[in-house]
């Protein structure tokens, strides 16, 4: 229960980067699709390094190797994410409203893959 408060915790805190990167991006001209792209990206790379420092700790392999398992999960729920989010938009939801939406449909399968798959094994913190 711990691990999943300091996910959520973490999630929070990807999410505020998410939104504040998106709408910046908006800002300087980007529109939502090509803004969140770039916002999710960001988020990911900050989201890492807190679930690694604060939620479930170092998995024991190298950087790069648990980076790569941390990144596949990225991949698969910003995928998710993405086209939730893109649909919608398409259905004329504000795109913080859509981020919102699809940011709380993937929490779950993101849990799920970085607890039992990238830091498998591993006591959470």
């Amino acid at each position: 229960m711990k691990s999943l408060l300091r996910f959520l915790s973490v999630g929070s805190v990807g999410f505020l980067v998410d939104a504040g990167v998106l709408l910046v991006a908006m800002m300087l001209g980007a529109g939502p699709y090509a803004g969140r792209a770039v916002s999710i990206g960001i988020a990911a790379v900050t989201t890492w390094r807190l679930n690694r420092r604060y939620t479930f700790a170092a998995s024991g392999l190298s950087e790069i190797e648990e980076g790569a398992r941390y990144f596949s999960g990225v991949a698969l729920g910003s995928g998710l994410n993405y086209t939730i989010y893109a649909l919608l938009i398409g259905a004329d939801l504000h795109p913080i409203g859509s981020l919102i939406v699809a940011s709380g449909l993937v929490m779950a399968f993101s849990y799920a893959f970085y607890r039992f798959v990238v830091f498998a094994g591993f006591k959470p913190n």
